[in-house]
């Protein structure tokens, strides 16, 4: 066997897919996404809360009373954390005569879970939101 033939043997042996490196290379293509950050807006036209794990119990504290002041009652019914990471949710809202209740454990990564409220036409939406 010449030196090119033993080039190409290598090359075929060093790039022929196997089970185990595609399992590896879609594990570590898993572990790079991030989860979607929270995020709050309020103004007139809407009112919308996304959970995110790294909210820690002061900053969902914090929202909760900001909340509160737009007469927004919003409760949790289940905080749980691993570490520092938020990874159990459960609350109730209610705004207006509506009420809603949501949990999710944060398994669905990049989809928007929280709640949505549009005051002018008293609507809301709770749980996992679509993009506006």
């Amino acid at each position: 066997m010449n030196l090119s033939q033993m080039k190409q043997t290598l090359n075929k042996r060093m790039f022929k897919p196997t089970f185990k490196g595609l399992l590896l290379l879609s594990f570590l293509i898993a572990c790079t996404f991030e989860y979607k950050p929270y995020s709050f807006t309020q103004n007139d036209e809407i009112i919308e809360l996304q959970f995110g794990r790294k909210m820690n119990k002061n900053l969902l504290d914090s929202l909760q009373q900001v909340l509160k002041n737009s007469g927004i009652e919003l409760k949790y019914t289940e905080l749980k954390y691993d570490g520092d990471k938020l990874s159990r949710l459960a609350f109730q809202v209610e705004y207006n005569g509506n009420a809603g209740n949501a949990k999710t454990n944060f398994v669905n990564k990049g989809k928007s879970f929280g709640f949505r409220i549009e005051p002018k036409t008293n609507r809301m939406i709770v749980g996992e939101l679509n993009p506006k």
